[in-house]
């Protein structure tokens, strides 16, 4: 379990890793060739914790009613912070 969750975590840096070679692969592959690099390291981030999530939130809460609870927090909290979160500077800033 290690061993795969250490070699999820070497593919962003993998997919962004700048040598020639790999370069030359990048730009050969459908959907990664029209990425910008930030893009590159979410594109190979999200799927894996898409699926580790909820594995994780198994793992760690067994009961299903108290998981239920987890996961509404979880989701209140993320709402919560993202309202909280200062915008002053991108709504102040001059448009272009």
């Amino acid at each position: 379990m290690l061993a795969l969750l250490s070699a999820l975590l070497v593919v962003p840096i993998l997919v962004n890793y700048d040598a020639p070679g790999f370069r030359w692969l990048m730009l050969h592959i459908p959907i990664v060739q029209s990425m910008s690099v930030m893009l590159r390291f979410w594109f190979a981030y999200i799927p894996f914790l898409c699926v580790l999530t909820p594995l994780l939130m198994d793992y760690l809460v067994p009961n299903a009613s108290h998981r239920n609870w987890w996961c509404a927090a979880a989701v209140a909290f993320t709402i919560i912070q993202c309202g909280a979160t200062d915008m002053t500077y991108y709504t102040s800033a001059p448009e272009r």
